[in-house]
């Protein structure tokens, strides 16, 4: 995993109003990572509508993270094991039991 920076723009408004530069810290979770969390989870809101937990919070879990502040990038596309749906990070999931 690595983390990437993103600050966005800068800018003055006709009136003289200066925005502020906002940094959003992205990690960008590599194929190990996205593997372990699938692992974690049985299915996604779109095959069991009672799923609870966003696929970010199932990636903090597996990095022992903890609750953070970073936004995560999934390098490769991910599936949900139970129906094949495609799964981004914020994606309500379902953990499994085991």
């Amino acid at each position: 995993m690595s983390h990437i920076s993103i600050i966005l723009n800068v800018s003055k408004s006709i009136s003289g109003e200066i925005y502020m530069i906002t940094t959003l810290p992205l990690l960008v979770v590599g194929k190990a990572t996205i593997d372990k969390a699938v692992s974690k989870i049985d299915s996604c809101i779109l095959c069991f509508p009672q799923a609870e937990y966003e696929f970010s919070y199932v990636l903090d879990l597996v990095r022992n993270a903890g609750v953070n502040e970073e936004q995560y990038f999934l390098a490769d596309p991910v599936y949900c094991p139970r129906c094949s749906s495609q799964i981004k990070e914020h994606t309500l999931v379902q953990i499994s039991d085991s």
